[in-house]
């Protein structure tokens, strides 16, 4: 959009040099109209005494005006750089407003926030699938398209291969999630949570505070990743926190 408004105040600068440049323009017509008008009387005392008794100053003045701007190639060649001048400012502005009304169209259509809706309904979908335990309402949750989905989390699982033997961990672990305040982020959607498992009770965390966030891609998750909102909870759950490694089978 910077971009945009630079160009808009680029426009409206070209634009006020052409306005003064035609109020000039009008300014040197009417200094030479009246200067030749003037002249003219004053070297025709015979015009002077005979038709001034008939007319009103006002009317002499129309009709020197309109008699010399005639009589003058000079004036007209004046009064056309005024009318091309008055007709650039309009086209031009016209078409400076409609390019940037048609870049911030083709903005608004290019920005991953066209999927909004869907994102929050995916990452309120990711969450019904762990708290219902369907491990396959989950998978098809993850886009296959491209380099693959991730999930970043207790496990860092790639491809939807992995990333079900990561749900049917979670599932072998009886997870629960209690979610809120999701909101739109840049590339899809982001909410807090408090995720609860059998093993991580175990451990003395009954319940882990979380930030969740999804990228969408084509209408599907391309990422999941789940963030510690207290790096101590790493500690305490040792081993049973490590994102750096590939999810395992359930043992249970």
């Amino acid at each position: 959009m910077d971009r945009h408004w630079r160009l808009v105040s680029r426009a409206i600068g070209f634009c006020g040099y052409l306005v003064r440049g035609s109020v000039l323009a009008w300014r040197l017509v009417a200094g030479g109209i009246g200067s030749i008008d003037q002249s003219a009387h004053a070297a025709s005392p015979a015009f002077t005494s005979t038709h001034a008794p008939a007319s009103t100053p006002a009317h002499r003045g129309a009709t020197g005006c309109i008699d010399h701007l005639y009589r003058m190639p000079s004036g007209l060649a004046l009064v056309a750089v005024y009318l091309a001048a008055t007709a650039a400012v309009t086209v031009g502005t016209s078409v400076v407003v409609a390019r940037v009304d048609s870049a911030a169209a083709v903005g608004a259509a290019k920005t991953p926030r066209g999927e909004a809706p869907e994102a929050i309904e995916l990452a309120q979908a990711l969450t019904s699938a762990l708290n219902n335990h369907d491990v396959e309402a989950l998978v098809a949750l993850f886009t296959d398209e491209d380099a693959g989905p991730t999930v970043t989390a207790d496990r860092y699982a790639w491809l939807q291969f992995e990333i079900a033997l990561w749900a049917e961990q979670q599932v072998a672990m009886n997870i629960r999630v209690d979610a809120s305040d999701y909101r739109l982020t840049e590339h899809g959607a982001a909410w807090e949570a408090e995720v609860y498992r059998d093993d991580w009770s175990g451990r003395g965390v009954s319940s882990l505070p979380v930030t969740n966030s999804v990228w969408v891609h084509g209408g599907k998750l391309a990422n999941f990743t789940s963030v510690l909102r207290d790096g101590r909870d790493a500690e305490r759950l040792g081993g049973l926190w490590r994102p750096g490694a590939a999810p395992e089978r359930p043992t249970r």
